[in-house]
This record gives C-alpha cells, sequence and structure tokens, in this order.
C-alpha cells in the first residue's frame, strides 16, 4: 500500500506558523520583563565595555 503524505504549501514549510505561547510561558516573560524594567529604572545597565567583551565572545568579527 502506498501511502502519500498530504501537500504542505512552501510557506508552511519555510514559515512555519508560530504556536501561542502557555500561559505559563508569558507569565514567565512577563515577571522577565518586568524585572528588566525595574532594573532600567533604576539605573542598572550592562556598560559599553561590557556589551563590547559580549560582542566579541560570540561575534567573529565583532
Amino acid at each position: 500500500m502506498n501511502h502519500v503524505p498530504p501537500h504542505i504549501p512552501f510557506d508552511e514549510l519555510a514559515f512555519p506558523v508560530e504556536e501561542t505561547a502557555s500561559a505559563e510561558v508569558e507569565a514567565w516573560q512577563r515577571k522577565k520583563i518586568e524585572a528588566g524594567l525595574k532594573d532600567a529604572d533604576e539605573g542598572r545597565f550592562a556598560s559599553h565595555e561590557t556589551v563590547k567583551a559580549v560582542i566579541r565572545k560570540f561575534v567573529s568579527n565583532g
């Protein structure tokens, strides 16, 4: 018996539809974003030198 898989349009293969995040994931994201905003409001940022060091670590021509 030959089974032929259903046709899937190219756009769905190349650009799959994103699934909705679970409520648990959304709550975690919201918590992390709110904490980041609080840190920013309190003036806690990465220094220019720290950002450059991270870029150099992960980008070959950084």
